[in-house]
């Protein structure tokens, strides 16, 4: 079996490696931290209140209310309790929420400041200690019950001061919504300055692309009309003889094996109520085509990278196990779920936007042992039994994000990989695979290691 190691350098390059190649420069010219003003948007809906987690600093403050501080480049805790109640009036304009498209009055609260570590002032020689120097609130939108839309249009964009544009743009801020256990990425831009979300129903499996169920194994039609004209003609030509004591009627013998000898010729063919019974070990299961097989792995690869959009940690699982079969489940959802948390804790948040597939080629069909994936001496797996499966290569890529401070940074990444794919009993599953090679083909830049993550004081 292909061992999963081969999958933690796929997924650690999308997450961990826009991150880590550049973690060094963060101190030496890398992009971040960056001057200037800076918002941090994460949105929540929950069960009773969609709630926007906001950070800013200092100089995106500046641009949403005119300074009252004392020193233009510090803030109080006593000055930002006095402000709390013309925040939240701001806030109420710049941050706009609709549900079903009825507006919502927020509240405001968790006002808090960080303390900068001064280290960092060399890295902002425009706005200096405003530029690190943060402020972090939550506004909370009441909610009666889950709404079918939410609408949120942002209406703050200052400038961007280190674009060498003239003039200088407004910002596009990046964002990101959680919402019924799933986490998605949002943009605002002056142009463009609303998002909207619509509920889904139907579980895990209605945010998944459906893949086609095994070939169920080849069953034997008989006529019930048939069947029941064997029955009738032998039970009336037994019945018939008895009575008269091995000499029956010629008539009714006659009768009841015509029915017998009828109704056995008409049980596979006579079209009449005809039903359909899987006799045990009489016949395999059908293999798919070189189409079907392509038909069938092309959502599992999706639905791969799909998982990973889900907030919870079960729910993560959960969607995995919808593609991915036996160890390869437990060693795939572990590696990306320590990535992923490794990354958080830094302050960033990397994202899949999109798979494309460039070349899927299917190069082998037929039947293997069930034990496929499985590992040895799994007792669950029978070696003796055959099970479909198919052996495909693809070619594809995959765009990254990483967002953090209101900046989105994208990456992609293309990726040759060979899959072994298996029918299980509740469906087609990934049960091998092994990445070939990588190559990043965007040619950005690439992102900076983000800032250390701001330690707030509550008021």
């Amino acid at each position: 079996m292909v061992r999963a190691v081969s999958w933690v350098a796929l997924w650690l390059a999308v997450w961990g490696g826009a991150m880590s190649t550049a973690a060094s420069a963060t101190l030496s010219g890398g992009l971040h931290p960056q001057d200037g003003p800076h918002v941090d948007l994460r949105f929540e809906l929950r069960a009773d209140a969609f709630v926007a987690d906001i950070s800013m600093n200092l100089v995106f403050l500046d641009e949403l209310l005119p300074p009252t501080r004392e020193q233009s480049d510090r803030l109080e805790m006593s000055e930002l309790r006095a402000m709390e109640s013309m925040l939240l009036r701001r806030m109420a304009e710049v941050c706009a929420v609709t549900a079903d498209g009825k507006a919502i009055v927020p509240s405001i609260g968790g006002l808090a400041m960080n303390d900068p570590d001064e280290a960092l002032l060399p890295l902002f020689p425009i706005s200096g200690m405003r530029g690190l120097r943060k402020i972090k609130f939550e506004l909370s939108y009441p909610l009666s019950a889950e709404p079918s839309t939410l609408g949120v249009v942002w209406q703050a964009y200052p400038l961007d001061l280190l674009s060498t544009l003239d003039p200088k743009p407004p910002l596009v801020i990046a964002a990101e919504l959680t919402a019924q256990g799933v986490r998605t990425s949002w943009t605002f831009a002056s142009s463009e300055p609303e998002q909207v979300w619509h509920a889904t129903r139907g579980g895990l499996d209605a945010r998944l692309q459906a893949v086609p169920k095994p070939a169920a194994p080849a069953k034997r039609r008989f006529s019930v009309l048939g069947v029941t004209m064997v029955v009738v003609g032998l039970a009336l030509t037994i019945a018939t003889l008895r009575r008269a004591g091995g000499r029956g009627r010629p008539g009714r013998v006659l009768t009841g094996f015509s029915l017998l000898v009828l109704g056995a010729i008409a049980i596979p063919f006579l079209p009449i109520a005809q039903v359909s019974v899987a006799i045990p070990g009489d016949g395999a299961q059908p293999l798919p085509s070189a189409d079907e097989a392509k038909t069938i792995f092309e959502p599992l690869h999706v639905n791969l990278y799909r998982a990973f959009d889900f907030a919870d940690e079960s729910a993560v699982y959960d969607a995995l196990a919808r593609s991915v079969d036996g160890p390869l489940l437990e060693d795939l959802y572990l590696t990306i779920h320590r990535s992923l948390v490794m990354q958080e804790e830094g302050g960033a948040v990397s994202r899949v936007r999109e798979v494309r597939r460039t070349e899927v080629a299917i190069d082998s069909i037929g039947m293997v042992p069930a034990s496929t994936g499985h590992g040895a001496g799994d007792p669950l797996a029978d070696a003796r039994e055959e099970i479909p499966s198919f052996l495909v290569t693809c070619r594809y890529q995959v765009d990254g994000r990483v967002t953090h401070w209101g900046h989105a940074h994208d990456r992609t990444n293309e990726y040759v990989a060979r899959y072994t794919v298996v029918a299980r009993g509740e469906g087609w599953r990934i049960a091998e695979a092994e990445v070939l090679s990588q190559s990043r083909i965007d040619g950005g830049d690439t992102p900076g290691a983000p800032p250390p993550p701001a330690k707030f004081l509550d008021l």
